[in-house]
């Protein structure tokens, strides 16, 4: 995380406010989607500033954490196949609370929820896409592409004060819709040269590892112009209609 402050500083001249919680306290030993979806429905959602404001009930469904880590940790193995998500549901308890996965929906179950929508942010790379969103089955989404995933979490309470919580976390069915395309990987690398990557230098200089040949014009290279075409993000047309209701 301090690695990763120091560049960003390095990269824009200031630092920019990043929160390190997670990552020094929840280590990241392998990538276990199942695992994360837990971490997400019963530790991270309730927690969100946003949460309070929209559904102040739920925000009160804080758990134990080190319980709660703990608990997951037991129940599932470190690792997991990507072809074996969902195959089984999860249930796995702890002091405070329960969470489960629930059976899969359809977008019109979704659109028919009345609930509050909440809409997160999460970067990965193509490789993890193409599992957890397109079921290993390809053309690999380009670097920068969105694709939307939906989820409904359920939260009911055993006790009063909330202090019982029981999450419960549905995943939509098939394949991830794309909300926003982006210029093809392989286009840009055919065209990139030493001055697209001059700010790549830490925490090392990755133009002496590619064998890039200078540039020595001052206008756009062919690799800035990919990214500057008036069509180079497109927003897919179900996600720009009026009153579509979209979570990226």
């Amino acid at each position: 995380v301090d690695d990763q402050t120091d560049m960003i500083e390095a990269a824009y001249g200031r630092k920019l406010p990043m929160n390190g919680h997670y990552a020094t306290s929840w280590p990241r030993y392998a990538q276990q989607y199942e695992k994360f979806k837990a971490f997400l429905a019963a530790e991270l959602v309730p927690k969100l500033t946003v949460i309070r404001t929209l559904a102040p009930a739920f925000a009160q469904a804080v758990s134990d954490s080190d319980a709660f880590q703990a608990a997951l940790e037991a129940s599932m193995p470190e690792a997991m196949h990507y072809e074996d998500v969902g195959k089984q549901p999860i249930h796995f308890e702890w002091a405070g609370g329960a969470y489960s996965t629930g059976p899969t929906f359809r977008k019109a179950e979704y659109a028919a929820t009345k609930a509050p929508e909440v809409n997160i942010a999460i970067v990965g790379h193509n490789r993890m896409m193409i599992e957890y969103c397109q079921q290993g089955q390809p053309p690999k989404p380009n670097n920068n592409a969105v694709l939307e995933k939906l989820f409904i979490l359920r939260v009911s309470n055993s006790t009063p004060d909330m202090r019982g919580a029981q999450f419960m976390l549905r995943e939509l069915e098939g394949q991830c819709a794309k909300v926003m395309d982006a210029p093809s990987g392989a286009d840009a690398m055919r065209s990139l040269v030493g001055v697209d990557v001059r700010g790549c230098k830490l925490p090392f200089d990755v133009s002496m590892f590619l064998g890039l040949d200078d540039d020595v014009s001052t206008g756009e290279t062919a690799c800035m112009k990919l990214a500057s075409k008036p069509d180079a993000f497109p927003i897919q047309a179900e996600f720009t209609s009026a009153g579509t209701n979209s979570e990226a």
